[in-house]
């Protein structure tokens, strides 16, 4: 399935996974730290996402666990990369870097 997109396409599902991780890390925190008196439950697949793109993370190399969280998971500002890596070789690395985090999330 991820094999057969091309990098564009492939960019567009790591950023939204990014999308869906911010969305579900907040509503998973509004939910831990408020008393709130719904079913908790209904929010079981909110913290699967997380646990399972963190785990995918940590079997990463540190470069992939550098550019996915700070470009797609946390969404900092576009020149994030300019104290770790050239513009060349951030480019580079993120190619690297996306094809990576699918292979393993995707297996």
């Amino acid at each position: 399935m991820i094999k057969n997109l091309n990098e564009s396409e492939k960019e567009t599902v790591v950023k939204y996974i990014g999308q869906l991780y911010r969305d579900n890390k907040k509503r998973t925190e509004i939910l831990n730290h408020n008393s709130i008196s719904e079913d908790k439950s209904s929010y079981t697949p909110d913290s699967d996402l997380i646990r399972i793109v963190d785990i995918t993370l940590d079997d990463c190399s540190i470069d992939t666990q550098l550019i996915i969280r700070n470009e797609y998971l946390k969404a900092k500002n576009r020149h994030w990369y300019q104290e770790y890596y050239s513009p060349s070789t951030y480019y580079r690395l993120r190619k690297e870097a996306i094809k990576e985090f699918l292979k393993g999330l995707f297996f």
